[in-house]
């Protein structure tokens, strides 16, 4: 059922991804932007803390507050967006 945990993107991939989001450089894994699996962030999903985390410190985010951000975007620009937990 989750085969795919250990399939990965080849380097080529990556970098496509990579520049897709404007990214040239691959970053290093450091404990800072692995900060949520060393358990130092505090996840906070209400709009004030989304928007600066996303937007003004422009960091990434557990998919909560990524698609959080994203379904505040999209209601602020007229779309009748919802969100849902699944899995």
């Amino acid at each position: 059922m989750y085969d795919f945990i250990r399939e990965k993107f080849t380097p080529e991939q990556c970098s496509a991804y990579l520049k897709r989001m404007g990214i040239d450089e691959v970053p290093e894994p450091t404990k800072e932007n692995l900060d949520l699996y060393y358990g130092a962030a505090n996840v906070s999903i209400d709009k004030d803390s989304l928007y600066d985390k996303v937007v003004t410190r422009n960091r990434g985010g557990f998919c909560f507050e990524l698609n959080g951000a994203f379904a505040l975007l999209l209601r602020g620009l007229g779309y009748d967006a919802y969100s849902c937990a699944c899995r």
